[in-house]
């Protein structure tokens, strides 16, 4: 199917491209190396998980074209994906260790990024308890100077 320019599609076609968006947002590793809740997706759309949950399921709540192409930017997938009709297959075995080893490199750069932050906030933390002690340092200096100024 390819993306629809009216945006109007058959309740088939919204069907299947809502299962395509769970199934996109429950398997695209984004969040520290996690795949997004419905509530965080929520969060980011501005909107809450029970009126997204609807749209999903699609109970209740009408196709919007909009909100499928905010999925494709928050989650940074191809607009034509939500579209396409996926066939479910098992992954061969080249696939499926590419997919293991960009989950393990997605984890890795997951824990580099936090250790990077911890020490980020450290260097923060020094160079707040330096700048406060260069003021102390200034003001002692200052009281020095007036207490010899004074002697003379």
């Amino acid at each position: 199917m390819a993306i629809p320019q009216k945006r109007i599609i058959s309740k088939a076609d919204a069907l299947m491209v809502r299962s395509n968006m769970r199934r996109i947002r429950e398997t695209t590793l984004i969040d520290n190396g996690k795949p997004l809740s419905i509530r965080k997706m929520a969060e980011i759309l501005g909107t809450n998980s029970a009126n997204l949950s609807r749209f999903e399921t699609g109970t209740t709540s009408p196709f919007r074209h909009e909100l499928v192409m905010e999925y494709a930017e928050v989650l940074g997938i191809p607009l034509h994906f939500f579209y396409h009709r996926h066939t479910r297959r098992k992954p061969n075995r080249l696939e499926a260790d590419l997919l293991d080893i960009s989950n393990k490199r997605i984890q890795e750069l997951a824990q580099s990024l936090k250790k990077a932050q911890g020490a980020l906030r450290k260097t923060q933390r020094i160079v707040e308890v330096q700048t406060i002690l260069l003021k102390e340092q200034a003001k002692t200096l200052k009281t020095i100077q007036r207490v010899t100024l004074r002697e003379l």
